[in-house]
């Protein structure tokens, strides 16, 4: 009928998609030991990647932000799916959306649990 359905959700498909994670010996190109030298810079950039999407993200402009996105700290914004949402852009339609920012406290961490389907 040309409807679209995903392999994971098809009853037949679904037993024949096959995954397979395997570790490759260094003679099949592993990476092998890094020195300090680049642990650092690794680390140096993964802050700095921490620290650009946290304590220097600019507030949101609520005239452009989307309206999945909560302005309020703490507070996550309604989930909505990207083809129930009129703006522009592109998004996954079979995801539903949600994001806000987090204000926390000193001595206070954000723990996320969660679980896929």
């Amino acid at each position: 009928d040309g409807e679209l359905v995903h392999a994971q959700l098809h009853p037949t498909m679904r037993s024949k998609i096959v995954l397979d994670i395997a570790r490759l010996s260094p003679a099949e190109g592993g990476a092998g030991a890094i020195t300090d030298g680049e642990m650092r810079r690794r680390i140096e950039m993964a802050t700095e990647f921490i620290r650009a999407h946290t304590l220097y993200m600019p507030q949101p402009d609520p005239t452009t932000a989307p309206p999945f996105f909560s302005l309020v700290p703490n507070v996550i914004g309604p989930p909505q799916k990207w083809r129930d949402v009129d703006m522009e852009g592109m998004g996954a339609v079979d995801i539903a959306y949600s994001a806000g920012r987090f204000l926390l406290g000193a001595g206070e961490a954000l723990v996320v649990v969660g679980q896929m389907p």
